[in-house]
């Protein structure tokens, strides 16, 4: 199982010939577990202890700053939005971690943003009072998402800097 989250394999591998072989080779008496077993009860208890930990560690930080974006996948089907905290532990060491990858099957309105946002607050328990800033995107409704959830804002100069490359590039192209 770590190895699977580790390496980002799929759960999958426990079922390969050739990862079957290697494991057999190293001790022929392990039985293999299922797929099912690994991703149900052994991710869910990594998950877990990965969850706490990062709710531990951001309660303790003392000022936390976000990232976040939404985007629609490649097919135009499904929308997703994530969140991700950036906070210094006491040893001024450089944390980040991303608290949510939520799909939106709704609207992409102010309201349901902010909804969105604050139940990632709500389940790592971070208080309005250590949000620092949140850096987002230029769209109107993630604008006015944050805002209604009343966190302080600022475009992301990364994300800007692209669109003014990308409007350069089509730009030329048709001319």
């Amino acid at each position: 199982a770590e190895m699977i989250t580790v390496d980002i394999q799929p759960f999958s591998i426990v079922e390969d010939l050739g990862f079957q072989r290697l494991l057999h080779h190293i001790c022929p008496n392990y039985c293999i577990p299922s797929r099912k077993y690994i991703k149900n009860p052994v991710f869910q208890n990594i998950y877990n202890k990965v969850r706490q930990k990062i709710k531990n560690e951001l309660s303790d930080a003392s000022s936390i700053s976000f990232t976040t974006d939404g985007w629609t996948s490649t097919n135009g089907k499904c929308s997703f939005l994530n969140l991700t905290a950036h906070w210094l532990t006491n040893n001024f060491q450089q944390k980040s971690a991303v608290l949510r990858v939520c799909q939106l099957n709704v609207s992409h309105t102010a309201k349901n943003i902010c909804d969105a946002i604050q139940c990632s607050m709500n389940e790592f328990l971070i208080p309005a009072s250590k949000v620092h800033l949140v850096a987002r995107d230029n769209a109107a409704n993630m604008v006015a998402g944050i805002r209604e959830a009343g966190y302080e804002s600022l475009p992301c100069f990364l994300h800007t800097l692209q669109l003014v490359l990308n409007d350069a590039v089509f730009v030329q192209i048709y001319i």
